[in-house]
């Protein structure tokens, strides 16, 4: 899934590592596809997806790098592949959410929306959960491909949702972050920033980090029921500097902001209690 889990935090188990057994800097192999690789790959039973600007999804062999097949979509496909049971789930500009037999390459099912998905899905408890250009966060049954709901925010949903403790987070660019109740898509709040958010946001220790275009990286609060301190420590402006301090989170409000050199499109870590940013 991308970033590692639901919670979009980036921490993935890497399994262990024998010593002796890295490989260091050298090239193990290489896969070529006919257009650039923005997504991230997923990796499965020793099979890694990816997606390419190719329009094509790729099962490769995690430890040969042959082919085991591709699943040809009508446009470029920039979502991160999540797999789940058995299943790929993934989206493409053709304006698709696909789900795709891990093993075979078949589809299994397409949901389709009404403008281009370029946000990577995430699945929790048997939904699917993708944002749209249509405006719309959509929960899609893995299942059926049937809609459970759809959220419809003010813009375009770039952002990829995370899912934590039974809400789904999202941003849009109608430069709001969202909570929305992840089974029956109700609003519990909003958190207004200054521009778009295409950030996907990442959840830690009930804190959601997440960045906007108006330069800043925020931390905001979740939980209702109480009040959760964090440390934190992010870049600021000048690079290679940093801030830290202890805040107090509420649900739907920043605890602090660190304001950026640059607009922050990316993907934001979190792990050890740092959190590390990542610009495009």
């Amino acid at each position: 899934m991308f970033r590692g889990n639901p919670e979009h935090t980036g921490v993935y188990d890497a399994g262990v590592i024998e010593p002796g057994s890295e490989p260091g800097n050298a090239e193990l192999w290489r896969f070529s596809t006919e257009g650039i690789v923005y997504s991230s790959p997923a990796v499965a039973d020793g099979i890694v997806y990816v997606g390419s600007e190719d329009k094509n999804v790729y099962a490769i062999d995690a430890v040969t790098g042959e082919e085991k097949w591709r699943f040809s979509t009508g446009d470029h496909v920039f979502s991160s592949p999540a797999v789940a049971d058995g299943v790929v789930y993934f989206d493409s500009e053709d304006k698709n959410l696909y789900a795709i037999d891990a093993v075979t390459g078949k589809e299994k099912w397409r949901f389709a929306t009404d403008d281009r998905v370029v946000s990577s899905p995430a699945i929790v408890d048997g939904i699917v959960y993708a944002g749209s250009w249509d405006n719309n966060l959509y929960a899609i049954d893995a299942l059926t491909g049937k809609e459970k709901w759809r959220f419809t925010t003010g813009d375009r949903v770039v952002s990829s949702p995370s899912v934590a403790n039974g809400i789904v987070y999202v941003g849009s660019e109608d430069n709001n972050v969202y909570a929305i109740d992840a089974a029956t898509g109700k609003e519990k709040w909003r958190f207004a920033t200054g521009d778009d958010v295409d950030s996907s946001p990442a959840v830690a220790n009930g804190v959601i980090y997440v960045g906007s275009n108006d330069k800043n990286l925020y931390a905001i609060g979740t939980n209702p029921s109480s009040l959760t301190t964090v440390s934190t420590t992010i870049p600021v402006a000048d690079e290679g500097s940093t801030t830290s301090g202890t805040a107090t989170a509420q649900p739907g409000q920043a605890t602090r902001s660190a304001p950026l050199r640059y607009a922050l499109f990316g993907a934001v870590f979190v792990a050890t209690g740092i959190v590390i940013l990542k610009r495009h």
